[in-house]
């Protein structure tokens, strides 16, 4: 009997070792949303380069961010998604940014939805290429999420 007590625990463990990580979530949303530079120049929508700025293909990102939002949009409410905002809203460093990561991992943690998890690993992957001179287009971005999950989100 003591030795069964003892192997659950083994299978516990196994268990959590199967599920996928906040990563690999976030490389699934990437690979199927943003291949290629697009991921890159997502961090680059508010820049002062005027040479950066011709080349940005601004309508091909806000298309791409478009499609990723309409396919998540049920995925979790308004609500959750604004209070992550807010919270990355009133951030003035990269490094206030980064510290807001682990309550991403208690709201995807919170989740039961696999869809909610990638959304958000997503943001979370965003966030750790985030550095001071991508903090505002961060910010853009995540006004450019916010306004096309209101359109699309729908009420239960």
């Amino acid at each position: 009997m003591a030795e069964k007590f003892r192997q659950q625990p083994q299978s516990y463990s196994q268990n959590k070792r199967e599920e996928s990580s906040l990563q690999d979530f976030a490389q699934k949303v990437k690979q199927q949303y943003f291949e290629g530079a697009l991921f890159e120049q997502l961090l680059q929508l508010n820049t002062s380069d005027v040479g950066l700025q011709k080349e940005l293909p601004v309508d091909t990102i806000i298309n791409a961010v478009e499609k990723f939002v309409k396919d998540y949009a049920n995925a979790i409410t308004p609500t959750q998604l604004r209070n992550i905002y807010s919270k990355i809203k009133g951030v003035n460093s990269s490094l206030e940014l980064k510290l807001l990561r682990p309550n991403l991992a208690y709201v995807a943690a919170r989740q039961g939805k696999k869809d909610a998890k990638e959304m958000i690993a997503f943001i979370d992957l965003l966030i750790q290429k985030t550095d001071d001179k991508s903090l505002d287009s961060f910010k853009k971005l995540m006004e450019i999420i916010i306004a096309y999950h209101k359109f699309y989100h729908t009420k239960k």
